[in-house]
């Protein structure tokens, strides 16, 4: 891999920060080299000027994604000024229903999808749980979000990579994982502490845990950012036990929302997502790092907000009612495809076990 390096300003509400780039010209699942498909892509999430630019990947059994020049790992904290995950405010989550109502249902979908109190749950609440999961972005933020499609194990060790200000690990505590969490984000994790979970700061590879520690691993919108995954992934498989499991969420690369709106797809997300995977890709790094029995599967988790963001940077435009009315049509859209197995979600959802 060939680096150079370079400047850019990132400005956020906050402040303008100078940091340096590195180049990166080949794949970081497969090695090939790529050509640019998106010239000179802003950061959405700031006001700067600067833009980068896309490459995808030429190896067909590949087509990754990634950006060709990002920050060196001594500056990367100025991209993540003001970023979501150091937002002490948790994102509620809106229903039409009122809340002990919602609760009813929830618990009936977790007894009946997770087994998760399930002694505890008659059979009309079990029915309308299952029932409930017809409310497709309901279904998608409780399974992805909340579960990480894992079936809860009471007391078992559970860590979350990435686990920033700890939104997910909330809810695996809540659930009964005896759950640790690592960032290297220290703004992040206070916040993970002031809710009085156990987080360390740092990354998988300088914390050092022991060998088969944990029963399961997560990584929630985590490993698009990492500089080197395979070298994360070998540490994951390291510290997880024999019959663990690791549940990855990660923006797809083959979605609805890229063939739709291109290098207006929010997803991208540059300077912070280094790369995007598919499903191949997906399947290909976790296999050559040792993981077997890889299930990997799309869903539409945030994909209406990925739509109405889309549709407005594509046009230009400013906030409109009618473009949530679109990102909700389109994420049903993308829904009934994924049921006549059209895999085209915007979330790709990755189990493996070791």
């Amino acid at each position: 891999m060939t680096f150079t390096i370079a400047e850019y300003f990132c400005e956020n509400m906050n402040s303008t920060v100078r940091s340096r780039a590195e180049k990166v010209s080949n794949c970081l699942v497969c090695n090939s080299i790529g050509s640019v498909i998106y010239s000179q892509v802003k950061d959405r999430n700031s006001k700067s000027e600067s833009s980068w630019d896309i490459e995808k990947c030429s190896n067909k059994n590949c087509n990754t994604l990634w950006i060709n020049r990002r920050p060196i790992p001594t500056d990367l904290a100025a991209i993540y000024q003001g970023y979501y995950t150091q937002d002490p405010q948790t994102i509620p989550f809106v229903t039409v229903l009122p809340k002990k109502l919602s609760q009813y249902f929830c618990a009936g979908y977790l007894s009946a999808k997770y087994d998760f109190e399930k002694d505890s749950v008659g059979f009309l609440q079990n029915f309308l749980g299952q029932l409930s999961s017809i409310r497709i972005n309901w279904k998608a933020r409780v399974d992805s979000a909340e579960m990480m499609y894992l079936k809860p194990q009471r007391g078992c060790r559970l860590l979350d990579v990435g686990c920033g200000n700890g939104r997910l690990m909330k809810h695996l505590v809540k659930r009964g994982w005896s759950a640790v969490g690592c960032d290297p984000d220290i703004h992040a994790l206070e916040l993970a502490k002031q809710a009085g979970l156990d987080v360390l700061q740092g990354n998988m590879e300088s914390i050092n845990f022991p060998d088969s520690e944990f029963h399961a691993i997560t990584m929630s919108h985590v490993i698009e950012h990492l500089y080197n995954p395979k070298k994360t992934l070998t540490e994951c498989a390291r510290v997880m036990r024999a019959d663990g499991i690791i549940s990855i969420t990660t923006p797809n690369s083959q979605s609805l929302g890229r063939w739709l709106f291109g290098a207006s797809w929010f997803p991208l997300d540059p300077p912070r997502h280094f790369f995007i995977l598919n499903r191949k890709s997906a399947f290909r790094i976790l296999s050559e790092v040792g993981f077997r029995e890889i299930t990997i599967f799309t869903n539409t988790h945030e994909a209406h907000h990925y739509f109405r963001r889309g549709i407005m940077d594509k046009l230009n435009k400013p906030y409109h009612p009618v473009h949530t009315i679109f990102g909700r049509v389109c994420q049903l859209i993308e829904w009934a495809m994924i049921i006549l197995g059209i895999e085209i979600g915007e979330e790709l959802v990755i189990l493996a076990r070791k």
